[in-house]
């Protein structure tokens, strides 16, 4: 059972559907960004909302999206503090 959902920490919690954040790692030029849009895309293809979020002053390839070093680009909103 996945200690999220476990009725033992939220005994009163309403059934919701929850979103998920992913983390992917690795070193440089392993294809990280690449991952990220591949993943992307195949929840907006179930229709899932997806909501991509980039350092603002990562401003490399594209002031207002993500970008791979290969320069494929997808949309992201700019952030500098997600606190």
């Amino acid at each position: 059972m996945d200690p999220i959902d476990s009725p033992m920490i939220f005994p009163n919690s309403p059934r919701k559907a929850r979103g998920q954040i992913q983390i992917i790692f690795g070193p440089m030029f392993s294809g990280k960004s690449t991952e990220l849009m591949r993943r992307v895309r195949r929840f907006q293809v179930a229709q899932y909302k997806c909501l991509v979020v980039k350092y603002a002053r990562d401003t490399r390839y594209s002031d207002t999206g993500m970008a791979t070093h290969d320069k494929n680009t997808m949309e992201a909103v700019p952030a500098n503090c997600l606190g």
